[in-house]
């Protein structure tokens, strides 16, 4: 993306200090030439990590009843202490 947005700034000087015909600049064209690549590329690689997220999401939701059920978990058994103070201590305190 920065080097788009160089590539975008620089397209943009050499359009504001270009004399006379545009096309026969060469600077110009080959830095849009290398512009047009550099999209390309970018496009493609924006691709992949969509398509990276989308499976990233699916994993996600897929987990996330079991997440759910953790919690609940983790919750009773830290609320266990509140029921009986045995529950506070491991066993190896009363062996």
């Amino acid at each position: 993306k920065k080097t788009q947005d160089d590539l975008e700034q620089l397209i943009l000087k050499l359009l504001a200090e270009a004399e006379g015909d545009v096309l026969k600049d060469d600077s110009l064209n080959e830095t849009l030439d290398q512009s047009k690549k550099t999209g390309g590329e970018c496009q493609e690689r924006m691709a992949i990590a969509d398509k990276a997220m989308a499976e990233i999401d699916g994993v996600r939701e897929t987990l996330r009843p079991v997440a759910t059920r953790a919690s609940i978990l983790y919750f009773v058994v830290a609320d266990l202490a509140k029921i009986d103070p045995m529950y506070q201590y491991s066993l190896e305190f009363f062996v």
